[in-house]
């Protein structure tokens, strides 16, 4: 089988290292994949040390931030850069003899619309809910633009049953698919001792008002009140304005001294492995790869009771969930591991165990390959 894979940006997100996965499973098997992406980046640079096939090309979101939306005479330009874009890719298609289409996105339409006059089939691969966790809305409306998402992919393929449950109605059942990611990890040798202070606490994510790293603060404020010995890792790239308010938030409440901010890197991973305990703060969360990430390397992780988070984390067996934005509620399910290690190591094995079969670089291309299968097999929609 020979794929086109679209993907919104050169760099490298949850969506991006879903590509990437799904990229090295197929090539793997013998497919042949080649990624289309508008500009360079970490994505890029990962994918040409795979040798995969990489084509640059220039194309916009149809989607914009919810407080930014473009007038209207602005949107009809877009949509004419669309249609170009659509028509150049169409001719890129044809000549690569792709058999399958892939957008990786919700936020582009040209693989769509190129897969479309090219009469080759397309699958949509929606990895966010838009409004709720980017912020983000559809240029021409959610009604227009579900129905072109529909009409144009002869599969929907959801990262997770909440993503799924959001678009279901908007989208033909037969075409809707639910495929788990790889999540892939390095082994890691290093592991945290009971009882070595402090009680480490990690939270891996752009810092950024979705994420609500905010309830990790006044989390620990609780904790710190009540004499334990905590320490609070904020790993990620920071919105400006967010970060600022989280920095205050620690001075206010006077943990800036148990309170570390890290620079996102590529590789987490070191500084995972060497917490106690992981959080998903956010309520808006459409998988939780960091969840699974945490997970992966045996810790137990304590999630917003939410959307993707929620699916993930079955509480009191492989994790611990507590109430969205109630940074008491989390608090107190903090303590509880940190004064029960026997609990704390038994979610970090349960959670290790479960997320190691559910999520792994055989069963995530298998999906793929199926989903992928039925979409060549399926005649495109007229």
């Amino acid at each position: 089988m020979r794929i086109v894979w679209f993907s919104h940006t050169g760099d490298l997100g949850g969506a991006e290292l879903s590509l990437l996965e799904g990229v090295k499973g197929l090539t793997s098997r013998g497919e042949k994949v080649l990624v289309i992406a508008p500009s360079n980046g970490d994505l890029i640079q990962k994918l040409k040390s795979l040798s995969i096939p990489i084509s640059l090309g220039h194309f916009r979101f149809w989607t914009s931030q919810r407080a930014n939306k473009p007038p209207f005479y602005r949107r009809t330009r877009r949509l004419a850069g669309h249609l170009i874009a659509a028509k150049y890719f169409k001719r890129f298609l044809r000549d690569f003899e792709a058999d399958l289409v892939v957008t990786n996105t919700l936020t582009i339409p040209v693989g769509a619309l190129a897969a479309k006059w090219a009469g080759i089939p397309h699958i949509w691969y929606i990895h966010e809910f838009g409004e709720e966790d980017h912020d983000v809305a559809l240029d021409y409306g959610n009604r227009i633009s579900l129905f072109l998402i529909n009409k144009l992919s002869e599969r929907v393929i959801f990262n997770s049953r909440s993503v799924a449950d959001t678009f279901r109605n908007a989208i033909a059942l037969d075409k809707c698919r639910t495929v788990d990611y790889a999540v892939e990890v390095p082994i890691m040798s290093l592991t945290r001792q009971d009882h070595i202070s402090p009680f480490r606490i990690i939270l891996v994510g752009r810092i950024t008002k979705a994420k609500r790293q905010e309830d990790a603060v006044r989390a620990i404020a609780f904790l710190a009140r009540k004499g334990l010995d905590v320490h609070l890792t904020l790993m990620g790239t920071e919105d400006p304005a967010y970060g600022t308010y989280i920095r205050h938030l620690a001075r206010e409440v006077k943990v800036e001294n148990m309170t570390e901010f890290v620079r996102f890197t590529v590789d987490p991973f070191p500084l995972m492995a060497a917490a106690d305990v992981a959080l998903m703060c956010s309520k808006a969360e459409a998988f939780g790869r960091v969840t699974v990430e945490a997970m992966k390397l045996g810790k137990a992780v304590i999630g917003a009771n939410s959307c993707g988070t929620s699916d993930i984390i079955q509480n009191g067996w492989n994790g611990l969930l507590y109430q969205p934005g109630d940074p008491e509620d989390l608090a107190k399910k903090l303590e509880i591991l940190y004064k029960n290690r026997d609990l704390l190591r038994k979610l970090g094995k349960n959670a290790q165990e479960w997320a190691s079969q559910k999520f792994n670089l055989s069963s995530y291309t298998s999906s793929l390959m199926g989903v992928f299968s039925e979409a060549v097999g399926t005649k495109p929609d007229n």
